[in-house]
């Protein structure tokens, strides 16, 4: 099996961590290339062949070329994108069928299968872009993003000989949204609790340095990390918290992201930023808690899409609060609290409800919800 993706694995999120745990699955059973930028490729399985593609691209190329593949004719794509073009059809085109990771990925398996260099791209849908601008304010920007990259998504998802989705939800989504796809091969690989996470050690001393550095000794401690997303509902949770009204707990967030200066507006003793950590600490920062809260808002993304932060939370063993989205109650068999998205009193009494009943998960969710398990669905 073979994959693409130009994300050069230097930053930890949600992409990365699906990439390389469906990878390092697949690896232990199966011949895997993975064309990527990657320069460190410790945390891949050995066995994987990498191929460097040596093609940096930055966010304002990537919003150059999926306007110009969205507006523009597939016959002057070789004209539009000769660079492009010519530095990666070396590397594509001895490959029979190609796997693409992610959103930019997708547009250029279209793309060369559109001039021709592959014949057949299976993408991994894992967002819906034009889902995240439709929801964001009103502005003229948006408004225009949302136009091209839904122009831009018919085009992929038509051309395009498979797909894999990370929950039925979001394949029913797509299937009415493109009644041709339905023909299509398509899987479902749900996203899951990766093996990086799964064998990280909890690093004791960072850990006591932590309790003394925020004063957690002795506190019930309520924990968010991820992205400070607009929709990701970091706000809701410390208006949330604060309803509780109890001095024997502490609010520790972190990570960073849009709204992060807006959550510095409420910081004080009790509610502490932490900031972006490395992804080889979220073992020891989640021994800290009491709660894991994973407070999205109510969206049709996470309606379609589980999001990561919250397969993360369930490998800690604490009680983790989630929205009870479709996308959740698809696999939730009592695993987490689930709140209804966006209503900040009811998420405030499911915290209070976590920390009054500490109810531990299960020791063996790492089975049902490993990347292991979520590719087996490939080969049904």
């Amino acid at each position: 099996m073979t994959f693409f993706t130009l994300n050069n694995f230097s930053r930890d999120d949600g992409g990365t961590v699906r990439m390389v745990g469906i990878i390092n699955a697949l690896a232990k059973n199966r011949e895997i290339t993975l064309l990527s930028n990657a320069k460190n490729i410790d945390r891949f399985n050995p066995n994987i062949k990498h191929i460097y593609l040596n093609y940096q691209i930055y966010t304002t190329q990537k919003r150059y070329i999926q306007s110009l593949l969205s507006i523009s004719n597939p016959i002057f794509y070789r004209f539009i994108f000769p660079n492009l073009i010519q530095k990666l059809s070396p590397k594509l085109k001895d490959f029979d069928e190609i796997i693409f990771f992610e959103y930019i990925d997708n547009s250029i398996g279209f793309l060369f299968k559109s001039v021709g260099v592959i014949d057949k791209y299976i993408n991994d849908i894992h967002g819906i872009a034009p889902l995240e601008f439709k929801y964001k304010k009103n502005t003229l920007l948006n408004k225009t993003k949302y136009i091209l990259t839904s122009k831009l998504d018919e085009k992929v998802f038509n051309n395009a000989y498979g797909f894999w989705f990370v929950s039925n939800s979001m394949k029913n989504y797509f299937i009415e949204k493109y009644s041709s796809i339905s023909e299509k091969e398509i899987k479902i690989v749900r996203d899951g609790i990766s093996e990086e996470i799964y064998t990280q050690k909890i690093d004791k001393n960072l850990k006591n340095s932590l309790i003394d550095r925020y004063g957690l000794r002795d506190k019930k401690v309520i924990l968010f990390i991820g992205d400070f997303k607009d929709m990701g509902g970091i706000i809701d949770l410390i208006k949330a918290y604060n309803l509780l009204n109890r001095d024997d707990t502490k609010l520790l967030l972190v990570g960073d992201g849009e709204l992060y200066s807006r959550a510095l507006e409420f910081e004080r003793d009790d509610i502490i930023l932490v900031g972006r950590i490395e992804y080889q600490y979220i073992r020891t920062y989640q021994d800290l808690a009491d709660v894991i809260v994973c407070p999205d808002r109510e969206h049709i993304y996470s309606h379609l899409v589980p999001h990561i932060k919250y397969f993360d939370s369930l490998i800690s063993g604490k009680v983790v609060i989630n929205g009870a989205f479709n996308s959740i109650l698809e696999i939730n068999n009592g695993l987490s609290i689930n709140f209804e998205p966006s209503n900040i009193k009811d998420l405030s009494q499911k915290i209070n409800l976590g920390l009054i009943e500490n109810k531990k998960i299960k020791k063996d969710i790492y089975k049902k919800f490993s990347y292991d398990k979520s590719v087996e669905g490939l080969f049904c």
